[in-house]
């Protein structure tokens, strides 16, 4: 993504970017989910960090702004979201303290956030750390002082949305994964990404292969455009997959034309986690979880081919449990990052195998069951002939 030239207002005391749509699904996304997974894990630490990769300049406009000459929309980057929401649940005392870390590489854009906080008057319990550098030096840094003092790092969620590759390693997503209850959102900007995985520099294959953690990348080269798509996503999905168990890539397409944008990747150790992500998305994309773009129209052909992918995923699930008895709980671990489905999606598929016969349901924690499934519920799967 080419960085964009700041705009001044004579109304507001900082500058902004221009807001696209897809940057603007991104922020609903983010600014929906960051609250669930804060609300979560407030109720049982009472020290949380958020840690934002790439601040940027913090604040955009509309074309709507620009033609009235003056900054009204209010559209906040995410190091601002994030302190809105975190001084909110703090009011609400839906939690403790959460510290927030915001790099940036770019000196004005780190004043620019400081000018934006201060003319909000965002007042939080914890620290705001600003610090002015290179994503993967600061992270490591980071974490070394965790390391270095023998205590245990909080329950931390990552966003690293940056502009380019060259500050992101696959080894330093896997130490950050490493961490107890950390979560990361990744923007795996593909659009930029798949231009260069041609080329003949050895010092940006280079790049690749730490970013993609091995050089397998390699192998595309040559490939067709959708071929070379599917088969990066899949190499860095199955290289977070070796570390970390809940590995979710949403699409987001250009707002005009289908075509993919970028993927958000998102990194967890908990199915929920998974599923409250995919809920998110779903939440503003018509119960899909991907954006489309701003013209998409769904087709006849589509909703045939959404029914069929749904009975095909019953027909493995039952082959796959086939005689056996299984926690509800452990279905979500197996399948949650596996399928497009949501968690409500599934629950909905086999609740009329119920019907059928083709499962029993028995409740694990001793109560009556009234329907539906909670984690602790029992499936016993009836043996496929």
């Amino acid at each position: 993504m080419k960085k964009e030239l700041p705009k001044n207002w004579a109304n507001v005391p900082y500058k902004t970017w221009k807001y696209e749509k897809q940057t603007e699904m991104k922020h609903k996304v983010f600014g929906y989910y960051l609250p669930l997974w804060l609300s979560i894990l407030g109720r049982y630490h009472k020290n949380l960090n958020f840690v934002d990769g790439f601040g940027g300049i913090g604040s955009y406009h509309t074309d709507e702004d620009e033609k009235s000459g003056k900054c009204l929309s209010r559209n906040f980057g995410s190091p601002i979201i994030s302190l809105l929401e975190i001084f909110k649940l703090e009011s609400l005392k839906k939690i403790s303290k959460a510290n927030i870390l915001i790099i940036e590489k770019e000196k004005e854009n780190v004043a620019n956030l400081k000018i934006i906080v201060d003319f909000l008057k965002i007042k939080i319990t914890g620290v705001i750390d600003y610090r002015e550098g290179n994503f993967d030096s600061e992270i490591n840094k980071f974490l070394d002082t965790i390391d270095a003092s023998d205590s245990k790092l909080a329950p931390t969620f990552f966003l690293i949305d940056p502009f380019g590759i060259a500050e992101i390693k696959m080894a330093t997503i896997k130490r950050i994964m490493s961490k107890k209850n950390t979560e990361i959102l990744l923007n795996f900007m593909y659009n930029c990404l798949q231009r260069w995985v041609a080329h003949p520099d050895e010092k940006i294959n280079k790049i690749y292969d730490e970013y993609f953690g091995s050089d397998i990348w390699r192998n595309c080269k040559g490939k067709k455009l959708y071929e070379k798509e599917a088969e990066l996503v899949k190499i860095f999905r199955d290289n977070c997959k070796n570390f970390c168990k809940f590995v979710y890539p949403f699409r987001l397409r250009f707002p005009h034309k289908d075509q993919t944008y970028y993927y958000l990747f998102h990194l967890s150790q908990h199915y929920k986690g998974c599923s409250l992500m995919k809920d998110s998305f779903a939440k503003f994309n018509d119960g899909k979880s991907e954006y489309r773009g701003e013209n998409y129209k769904s087709s006849l052909f589509e909703s045939m081919e959404a029914k069929e992918k749904k009975e095909e995923f019953v027909k493995k699930i039952c082959i796959f449990y086939s005689g056996k008895k299984i926690k509800w709980v452990d279905i979500l671990n197996n399948f949650i990052d596996e399928t497009d489905l949501l968690e409500s999606e599934i629950k909905k598929l086999l609740k009329p195998l119920e019907k059928d016969k083709r499962i029993t349901v028995q409740a694990g924690d001793g109560r009556m069951r009234r329907g539906g499934f909670i984690e602790s519920d029992y499936i016993n799967f009836v043996k496929q002939s």
